[in-house]
């Protein structure tokens, strides 16, 4: 808006009325310029809103500074100095109001009240300035010191973090009012989260690895309680999973008996924890390996004649140990008289440079006895090259020169034994060149030590088969090539040099180094001529027997079926009462004489089944069977059997498993067999249970499992034999049930398990019994061979 617009605006209307009226200082100035009007009145209203604003703001000053003590017994002043503003300030109101109205009475009377009231706080103000100005100077030093406390304590933490960053250590601390956490830069880093994470004191202790937050945790119980501190070197783990070791120390501050704050600090010492673990373990390793090998060691101050010597020094010389330090003299009183001068030479030439210190000698204990004993030293020198300090190691070495005394002895001993032993002995080395021979050696290849050393063991070793009379490989040559001990072939003959042949038996062993390098062979032969000659006899005199035997047996076998089976039926007659009635006595003796005929019975068909195995007339028809309708139908068969012994017969069978490849009358054979033996030596309320499953690439395993008596472990390895039974004294049938037998009925098992193909095992059940195991081919694995049932038996 333009002036002349205003000057126009302000002309017109109730304010022209007041421009234009009779009262002269508003028209008086209006009349001399308009703007001279304006411009007195809008300066006066400036200066009269500017004293307000002063008033108010003195007003707001008093409220913030009247809680010093020096200001405060002064308020009153300042009250003063506040009227005095407020009377200037209407002073200039009453000037503005004077130009437009006439209101002299009132505008007088209200300039004498300001003035009177004016003047006295004037006077106050200037009579108590000087203490008002002291004490406000004091306020703007305080309000300096502050911030220079402020500033100092600023850089303090920048300085404390800067060095807590350096030296790896964080602040930290807990308001338990408030539960709030405060954590240093420092501490965030060790813990590997972020800047703007926000802890909590639980949160804090989940850091500790749970073995760690046990002891940590009573720590700051004991804080709390007793104001107790902790300093504490404990395992935590990271945010990022890494687990280190920290060293946190804390207190608690209490106010009147109650925790209000937890603080401390934290740093990180898995470098220090690590090292001192190394060292601790490194420290053990030295002392289990000195104690281990019985090693004394010992220091010696050379300047001071002190030795610091170990328990086992003080045991090596038969001392007791104090733990204090002890004049060297001492140490040589102990050395054997004959061996005092030259373990003083080697000390002086030691410390004098010419030699190292490395000897052995003997010491003479209290009691009498003589120990030998091997030293070793190192020396410290200053910077003249002068002998300071002498670092040893002692060991007893009197059982190692016990040993070699006595394997001298015993080597003596041997060359005496070995050539006078009736056994040919050759030795070679690693090539297999002869090294030595006995006198037997030499008579039975007809070649003297002489001429034999260095020639290979094939020229002067020759050997053949008995019959063919082809070569065979050398048992020395075959003995270093596996590094492992050779039998020589059976029916072999040795060409000694004139032409002649003798049968021999023999074995090869290799010699090896004590670290276990191959140093040569050692071959020990005999003349088994005429060995060979009864053994054969012998053979074939057995083998008549066995013929003669077997024919017998199964004759006999033969003979006694047809009677028995007629006694069988016609006492199955009397007893089922076709031929008349029978009373309750005569049953029971018809009842036992019908078991002693199936007792007859199972045995002489044991004993057709072992003739026909060994005239090799036992038939086996291998087919695709399943192997689980094989068990059922012979669990069906001995459910009577089990059931006279009230004996629980389950199967456990896998329910997918692969067909099995073999005689379905052999396997229930096999499965009848080892049923009755269970039955047989199962106690009354037992169970026994039968389970198949796939053991292996192309075989089943069928398991048959008890809770009997067991088989003493000293038989299990004859249980499979020929007419061989269990002595189990107390341990057989209480009922009568199963049946007596030869002892074949396991012989027959096995034979008919390996002719199928399988292996056969026994072993203990988990909680009690016996578990025999056998295997059998399935027909995906007819063609596989043994190999999966020959790694079976040699695990078992």
């Amino acid at each position: 808006m333009q002036p002349t617009s205003l000057l126009l605006l302000l002309s017109s209307g109730p304010v022209q009325t007041l421009l234009t009226s009779e009262y002269s200082p508003r028209r008086a100035l209006y009349m001399a310029h308009p703007w001279l009007l304006w411009t007195n009145v809008l300066s006066d209203v400036l200066t009269v809103i500017s004293y307000a604003s002063f008033l108010l703001g003195l007003r707001w000053l008093l409220s913030r500074i009247k809680h010093i003590p020096g200001i405060r017994a002064h308020l009153w002043v300042f009250a003063a100095f506040k009227i005095f503003v407020a009377a200037s300030g209407a002073t200039i109101l009453i000037r503005i109001i004077n130009i437009w109205f006439p209101l002299y009475q009132f505008s007088i009377a209200l300039k004498i009240i300001c003035a009177t009231a004016s003047i006295p706080a004037g006077i106050l103000f200037a009579w108590r300035s000087q203490a008002i100005a002291k004490n406000i100077t004091r306020f703007f030093d305080l309000l300096v010191s502050d911030q220079q406390r402020s500033e100092a304590l600023r850089k303090s933490e920048e300085f404390l973090e800067r060095t807590g960053t350096i030296a790896g250590v964080g602040g930290w601390e807990v308001d338990l009012v408030t539960n709030e956490v405060t954590w240093s830069a420092e501490t965030y880093r060790i813990h590997r989260v972020p800047l703007d994470y926000k802890p909590t004191l639980k949160e804090g202790l989940a850091f500790y690895t749970p073995e760690c937050r046990p002891i940590i945790t009573a720590a700051v119980q004991r804080a709390c309680e007793g104001g107790e501190g902790w300093d504490l070197e404990l395992s935590v783990t990271r945010c990022d999973g890494v687990r280190i070791w920290v060293r946190t120390v804390g207190a608690a501050e209490l106010k009147d008996g109650v925790p209000i704050r937890l603080a401390g600090a934290f740093q990180d010492v898995t470098a220090r924890v690590a090292e001192r673990t190394a060292l601790r373990d490194a420290n053990e390793r030295v002392a289990l390996a000195t104690d281990s090998g019985g090693i004394g060691i010992w220091d010696w101050d050379i300047a001071k004649g002190f030795v610091h010597c170990d328990r086992w020094m003080h045991r090596l010389h038969g001392m007791t140990y104090t733990g204090e330090p002890a004049d060297e003299m001492l140490w040589r009183e102990q050395l054997h008289p004959d061996d005092r001068e030259s373990v003083v030479g080697a000390l002086h030439d030691a410390l004098a440079g010419g030699k190292p210190y490395d000897m052995e000698f003997r010491v003479l204990w209290q009691d009498g006895s003589i120990h030998n004993i091997r030293a070793t030293a190192q020396i410290s020198r200053d910077d003249a090259g002068e002998p300071i300090r002498m670092v040893g190691a002692n060991w007893d070495v009197t059982e190692s020169r016990q040993l070699t005394a006595a394997l001298a002895q015993q080597h003596e001993l041997l060359r005496v034994t070995l050539q006078s032993i009736g056994d040919g002995v050759i030795t070679t080395d690693a090539y297999s060149n002869i090294t030595w021979m006995n006198p037997v050696a030499e008579r039975m290849t007809a070649w003297s030590v002489s001429e034999a050393i260095g020639l290979p063991i094939t020229e002067v070793f020759q050997i053949v088969h008995a019959e063919s009379g082809a070569a065979v490989n050398n048992p020395v040559v075959v003995c270093l090539a596996s590094r492992s001990a050779t039998n020589l072939a059976p029916n072999t003959n040795l060409i000694s040099r004139d032409g002649s042949q003798l049968g021999i038996e023999d074995s090869a062993a290799p010699i090896l180094g004590d670290r276990g390098e191959l140093r040569g062979a050692v071959l020990v032969f005999h003349d088994a001529t005429e060995q060979r000659s009864l053994i054969a006899e012998t053979r074939r005199v057995d083998k008549m027997e066995l013929k003669l035997k077997d024919d017998f047996l199964s004759h006999v076998s033969h003979e006694l079926r047809s009677p028995l089976t007629s006694i069988y039926s016609f006492s199955s007659i009397i007893a089922d009462g076709l031929a008349g009635s029978t009373t309750a006595e005569q049953k029971q003796y018809l009842g036992i004489v019908l078991k002693n005929v199936e007792q007859l019975q199972f045995m002489i068909e044991d004993l057709l089944t072992v003739t026909q195995m060994r005239e090799g007339k036992l038939s086996i028809h291998p087919q695709a069977i399943s192997a689980q309708e094989a068990v059922s139908d012979t669990i069906d068969t001995m459910q009577g059997a089990a059931a006279r012994k009230n004996l629980s017969l389950r199967s456990e069978c896998q329910i997918e498993i692969d067909n099995a490849y073999a005689d379905p009358t052999r396997l229930r054979q096999i499965l009848i067999i080892l049923l009755d033996n269970a039955i047989k030596f199962t106690p009354e309320g037992g169970t026994i249970s039968v389970q198949v499953s796939e053991e292996s690439a192309g075989y089943l395993l069928v398991q048959v499992s008890d809770t009997g008596c067991g088989i003493p472990p000293e038989q299990r390895g004859r249980v499979f034999e020929n007419l061989y039974q269990i002595d189990r004294a107390g341990q057989g049938e209480p009922n009568g049930s199963g049946r007596n037998g030869l002892g074949l009925g396991l012989h027959i098992a096995k034979d008919l398990v390996t002719r199928q193909g399988g292996r056969i095992r026994i072993s203990d059940a988990p909680q009690r019994g016996t578990v025999f195991s056998f295997t059998v081919p399935t027909c995906a694995g007819k063609l596989a061979g043994f190999a999966a049932s020959d790694e079976w038996m040699a695990t078992a």
